[in-house]
């Protein structure tokens, strides 16, 4: 298949958990997610709907409790402006950097990323939330494309594939504590986990759609983003 060419622009933001504005984003997703659409201002028009996926924005966010740390990565289509951010909140600059891979099959990658992995079972086909690390590879392995594969699954579930493969002994899962939404939706419990391991590239055009349009479920609420870095 031929190479495709990703582009992304990536910020790292670093936040002292001392501040209100940290302690927010720690406790409630949804204001997260409001801070980091707060760098994108004016790039889409008031009342158009769904701007984070128009813009393309991923986010991920590590808190360090020992540190006091909240680290941010923010990927977009566009350059964000941080000024809006309460400058006593930031432990350092805001860092932004051009992201550009040639993505080729056979070229592999270290990744890592957080997603909210569900299934749907039963008659009425309910979502549920996968917590059990077994599941949450099951989830993961479903969504691999060994070479040859279509990028979509053929099974009639129509999953959509990464287009890269992976060794299940590369894959390390750790579940992650839920948080719940604090103010919108105050009964809603995101489930995260987090996966990361080796991956080799079988099909770029699809590999670099799940690099910038994201992984799974939840994405406004900082799951999906999927971290790259070449190991050829």
């Amino acid at each position: 298949m031929p190479a495709v060419t990703f582009v992304a622009c990536q910020s790292v933001l670093e936040l002292d958990l001392g501040h209100v504005t940290a302690q927010r984003a720690v406790l409630d997703p949804q204001f997260l997610h409001k801070m980091v659409m707060s760098g994108f201002y004016g790039w889409v028009a008031e009342g158009e709907p769904n701007p984070r996926a128009q813009l393309r924005v991923l986010h991920a966010a590590r808190a360090d409790l020992g540190d006091d740390l909240l680290t941010i990565v923010t990927q977009s289509r566009v350059q964000p402006d941080w000024d809006r951010l309460a400058r006593a909140a930031l432990r350092t600059r805001p860092r932004t950097l051009k992201v550009e891979l040639q993505i080729e099959t056979g070229r592999r990658y270290a990744f890592q990323t957080i997603v909210h992995p569900t299934r749907d079972s039963g008659p009425q086909r309910r979502r549920r939330d996968l917590t059990d690390p077994k599941d949450v590879l099951a989830w993961f392995l479903d969504r691999l494309q060994p070479e040859g594969e279509p990028p979509f699954s053929a099974d009639g579930r129509r999953v959509r594939r990464i287009g890269a493969d992976a060794q299940t002994e590369h894959l390390e899962v750790r579940v992650l504590p839920a948080v719940q939404e604090m103010r919108d939706r105050p009964r809603q419990r995101l489930t995260r986990s987090e996966i990361a391991g080796e991956l080799t590239v079988t099909d770029p055009a699809a590999f670099a759609d799940v690099l910038q349009s994201g992984l799974g479920r939840s994405r406004s609420l900082g799951c999906g983003l999927v971290l790259v870095e070449p190991l050829d």
